[in-house]
């Protein structure tokens, strides 16, 4: 890690490193295998809520500032959200309150001066937001800059779907993740989604009825 932060060009490395070490220990210490069930409820995972209303949850964390800076807007508390895992967000809030955390953390200044890859990814989404910003629909350009999030997370899922089918593993790798993995193995990611696709089905003509194209599909959106 230190070599890492090194590399980035942050100071006081040694210091940096123990402070965000510190820092995951104590979220490992809040992501423990007890609230596994809980986790795995979605109505407990995903919640609508404004901005407002997630400041309520986490006060210590400046979420309005945070996401006005990251996406170069004015956000109002009503603008919608969506929260993943709620009881991990106020046990979060609480572990900021008992130990605190690293003050550059929330220093918007310094996190510009220490760590250059802030600016690189910055610089890469700007690509994504003129790609997208340059699509129109009934002469009406689309947002890039709105969509961002969205079309980051859908290039991002190609290429992971891409990577998950082409990956090599050992026999041993597989049997291991399959026993303790909260993911399916990779093949079976991709083969698990596509086949319950109708559009897939009829654009590569598989037959009814078939592993690729089975009758009964599952569809939870």
């Amino acid at each position: 890690m230190a070599r890492v932060l090194s590399l980035l060009g942050a100071e006081n490395v040694e210091q940096k490193a123990n402070e965000i070490l510190h820092l995951e220990q104590r979220l490992a210490n809040i992501t423990v295998s007890e609230y596994d069930d809980l986790r795995r409820d979605i109505n407990s995972m995903y919640n609508k809520v404004t901005l407002g209303e997630l400041q309520r949850i986490t006060p210590n964390l400046k979420w309005k500032r945070l996401l006005d800076r990251i996406f170069h807007e004015n956000f109002s508390e009503d603008e919608e959200v969506v929260l993943l895992a709620t009881d991990y967000m106020q046990r979060l809030q609480h572990m900021m309150v008992m130990i605190g955390y690293p003050d550059f953390l929330l220093n918007p200044e310094a996190i510009d001066k220490e760590y250059e890859a802030s600016i690189k990814f910055l610089k890469k989404a700007e690509c994504i937001v003129n790609l997208y910003d340059n699509f129109t629909v009934y002469n009406q350009r689309v947002n890039g800059k709105h969509t961002l999030g969205e079309n980051i997370a859908d290039m991002g899922g190609l290429k992971l779907a891409y990577y998950n089918w082409c990956i090599k593993r050992r026999s041993q790798s597989i049997y291991l993740q399959v026993l303790t993995d909260k993911h399916a193995p990779e093949h079976y990611r991709v083969l698990g989604s596509v086949s319950q696709f109708e559009e897939f089905g009829r654009v590569f003509h598989c037959p009814k009825n078939s592993p690729m194209n089975p009758t009964h599909k599952c569809s939870v959106w």
